[in-house]
């Protein structure tokens, strides 16, 4: 697992957008646009995988959105929380359990015991963990994976 923050990075730099999925809190950088929508209308996708919850128009961009709680073995929460990460021109949507939140990691060093039975393809897109407040956050690969992601649908 690489170290995902340099030591000389400024304590602005460390803080991260959060996010929890099934309970698994997981980051990925502050400087990365991303997007928050409640209740957006899916359209789902005829015979896709479980994980490919449909897709959403995001100012005339249609932007994929994926559910990893089936790949997580969690369950879904009830409400339609939608994370948009990158741009809707390039970026792909995560259900989410709720809210964002911003994460200072800055008096945090990276290192974290991986939770018991993540899977394969999540494992493989973590860059680094924190303990922030008693809760483990990962940071996360996005664009690693929601390549994985879109890859499973063929």
């Amino acid at each position: 697992m690489a170290n995902a923050v340099d030591e000389g990075e400024s304590s602005q730099s460390k803080r991260r957008f959060g996010f929890v999925i099934g309970g698994i809190g997981l980051l990925v950088p502050r400087s990365l646009f991303c997007e928050y929508f409640v209740d957006e209308h899916i359209s789902p996708l005829p015979n896709a995988p479980s994980h490919v919850e449909g897709l959403i128009n995001v100012r005339g961009n249609i932007v994929p959105v994926y559910s990893i709680y089936n790949l997580l073995e969690r369950k879904k929460t009830h409400a339609r929380f939608i994370y948009l990460i990158g741009t809707p021109e390039d970026g792909a949507a995560l259900i989410v359990d709720g809210k964002p939140t911003t994460v200072d990691c800055s008096n945090h060093t990276a290192g974290y015991r991986q939770p018991e039975n993540l899977p394969q393809l999540l494992a493989t897109c973590i860059d680094a963990g924190y303990f922030v407040e008693g809760k483990t956050w990962l940071s996360i690969n996005h664009e690693q994976l929601f390549t994985k992601l879109a890859a499973r649908i063929h």
